[in-house]
């Protein structure tokens, strides 16, 4: 048996410029950080007494005799390219509800993936496990989603990535001190909106869009190259990065007229009423979390704004996908 833990993400700066269609042509840029959120994967052998062979639990439970018949997309995919016939027990868990905004369907495929790996005693580089997951999720299963999320999830940690036109990518830890990842930390402030949606429709939206958004695509990129510059300040200037992750929401809203709606517009207004110096719905949009960055001190009287609005507290986490059991 083995359980690999996986890391969910937030994303600060560059969400959009991480699909092909664009860092192809323009490169790209996403910061982002892993949190103390995870999605967790365990695969068992299953013993032969039972009348199906894969007996598959996620949010579905599905017994099925062949990988053709798996009607999870990401399982039967990967399934099939371990070619694995023997009898398999696959559990699915995760801290935070699924299309949500915090990459929880790129992390499952990292996690999977690793437990595979894992599973038949292959150990696998960080580098590897992120770029076969994105390899998979676009061009095997054809899934419109960009490519930010399988990185940080197999990574984790605070970091700059970049996207060069030839395909390639680079990771490297944002310059943060001890003392700036605490403040950042501290003034973090999450918000279920209570929608979730399917991230790749809103995305193949944006893509179909691609002609119309060009100059703020390009906006976006030099914003994200600002909030890198800001994160290395001596000593960071939280009011300035909130002010940032305002000016890219209001640009990311151009994208398509599915990113926003009236019930994340009310949480935002109601986080910027009452003390938020900016923030940004995480995710292609059209709901699940809003990330606000807010003082510790106001950030009890905005829990209480917020109503029914769930708050969910979050910390900063570094080690990426990890295997937390074998036997």
């Amino acid at each position: 048996m083995v359980i690999i833990r996986t890391p969910l993400r937030i994303t600060f700066f560059g969400g959009g410029t991480d699909y092909p269609f664009w860092f192809s042509k323009n490169s790209g840029i996403a910061i982002n950080a892993t949190i103390n959120k995870f999605s967790y994967v365990s695969l068992k052998e299953l013993p032969p007494f039972h009348p199906y062979k894969y007996l598959i639990r996620y949010y579905l439970r599905e017994e099925e005799k062949k990988i053709s018949d798996i009607k999870h997309p990401v399982v039967r995919g990967l399934l099939g390219k371990f070619n694995y016939d023997q009898g398999l027990d696959l559990v699915h868990h995760a801290d935070l509800p699924a299309r949500t905004g915090l990459g929880s369907s790129s992390v499952f495929t990292v996690g999977l993936l690793h437990a595979l790996y894992s599973f038949r005693g292959t150990l696998i580089t960080k580098e590897r496990l992120a770029s076969e997951a994105i390899h998979f999720e676009q061009n095997v299963i054809k899934e419109a989603v960009g490519s930010q999320d399988q990185i940080s999830a197999s990574y984790g940690g605070f970091n700059v990535i970049n996207f060069r036109e030839n395909g390639t990518f680079s990771v490297k830890p944002a310059i943060l001190k001890k003392d700036n990842l605490k403040i950042i930390e501290d003034n973090l402030f999450l918000c279920y909106t209570g929608l979730a949606r399917n991230a790749a429709d809103i995305a193949a939206d944006q893509i179909r869009n691609k002609n119309n958004n060009v100059v703020t695509l390009n906006e976006i990129s030099e914003i994200a190259r600002q909030g890198e510059k800001l994160f290395s300040s001596p000593r960071v200037n939280i009011k300035e990065l909130g002010s940032l992750l305002d000016y890219q929401w209001q640009l990311k809203k151009n994208l398509s007229t599915s990113v926003s709606n009236d019930v994340v517009d009310k949480i935002y207004s109601i986080g910027m009423k009452n003390g938020a110096y900016g923030g940004k719905l995480l995710g292609a949009g059209g709901g699940g979390f809003v990330l606000f960055l807010v003082k510790r001190e106001l950030q009890e009287d905005l829990r209480k704004k917020l109503g029914s609005f769930l708050h969910v507290p979050i910390k900063f986490e570094s080690r990426g996908s990890e295997l937390i059991y074998m036997d």
